[in-house]
């Protein structure tokens, strides 16, 4: 048998996220904390997102910094820099936002803000996107199984 070392890297929800879930995950010292959005709050009118086009830069940054502080004191430095849009999607234009921010990385499903991809992509902001999803979001939105 091969041991092999994964990390697990949760997508939470700053405006959600409790000391119970700390709590539960100290037991877990691989799982990092990601920051996903402020509120999980779809904000658009087309596909949903909570960070779309036309939303104000200042908006967007008071709950980016809002949201990095409170996993910052909830699970200190298992608070991973690395920003994970609701619905997978944010503005281009919310980018600069989010690097001023200091957010090292965004993380989406097929990121239309890969490097090379995007003209809006600030320099210093990388890009990690999502590798497995574990959810059958058309079947149910439940756990797609082992298999």
């Amino acid at each position: 048998m091969i041991a092999v070392a994964i990390q697990l890297a949760l997508a939470v929800i700053p405006a959600l996220a409790t000391a119970d879930l700390a709590a539960a995950l100290a037991g877990a010292p691989a799982a990092g904390v990601l920051q996903h959005g402020w509120r999980h709050a779809n904000r658009s009118q087309c596909k949903k997102s909570e960070y779309p086009s036309g939303l104000s830069a200042s908006v967007a940054a008071a709950e980016i910094a809002a949201g990095r502080d409170c996993l910052a004191a909830l699970f200190g430095s298992r608070a991973q820099r690395v920003f994970v849009p609701p619905w997978n999607r944010i503005a281009p234009e919310l980018l600069a936002v989010v690097a001023a921010s200091g957010i090292a990385a965004v993380s989406t499903i097929a990121s239309p803000t890969k490097p090379g991809n995007s003209t809006d992509q600030p320099t210093g902001l990388g890009v990690i996107d999502v590798h497995v999803d574990l959810t059958d979001w058309k079947g149910g939105r439940r756990f797609i199984g082992t298999a």
